[in-house]
């Protein structure tokens, strides 16, 4: 065998082990198939903090991806209950993820959606919520720090490609 054969299949046989290795290393929340992000970016609001209940300009989104936030945050997980604005943001300025449902999407689409949901969000022991949101006009809404992705049908490549691409990517890192 010469020199460049050997090179080659050396190489070969690295790239194929790091493919394994990947796989093996990543499984429970790999991206199936190559990740298209469709979030939307929106310019960031701010980073003021105030108390719940006080008045504070509209968000640009809803649910909001950046702006005035309480100095309080969520427990990282799932909730059955809706988590106010403000707070929400607070977990997203840490670099979390919010991943929200319209309430009663289950009953509209026969599916299990809600469940799926929260299914990906116990994959994470932390920095993702998954939480229903009564102000939706779509099923789906997964937000980050200035990033807002909205959809209708379950998609779990977009959900995992989202989480991803945009976690501990807030503007103040927060170790786990």
């Amino acid at each position: 065998m010469n020199k460049k054969m050997i090179f080659w299949l050396v190489g070969a046989a690295l790239l194929g082990g790091g493919w394994v290795w990947q796989f093996v290393m990543h499984g429970a929340g790999e991206i199936k198939v190559p990740y298209k992000d469709q979030a939307i970016y929106l310019a960031e609001q701010g980073r003021d903090h105030l108390d719940l209940g006080v008045d504070h300009p509209p968000y640009s989104s809803i649910p909001p991806t950046s702006g005035w936030h309480t100095p309080d945050s969520h427990v990282w997980g799932v909730s059955k209950d809706p988590i106010p604005d403000e707070i929400q943001v607070h977990n997203l300025e840490h670099g979390g993820i919010m991943i929200q449902y319209k309430p009663g999407i289950d009953k509209s689409t026969g599916n299990n959606i809600i469940e799926k949901l929260e299914e990906i969000g116990r994959r994470y022991k932390s920095k993702v919520i998954v939480a229903p949101y009564p102000k939706l006009g779509k099923n789906i809404a997964l937000t980050a720090w200035t990033y807002l992705d909205k959809f209708n049908d379950f998609d779990e490549n977009r959900i995992v490609g989202f989480i991803a691409a945009h976690i501990d990517q807030g503007p103040e890192f927060v170790p786990d």
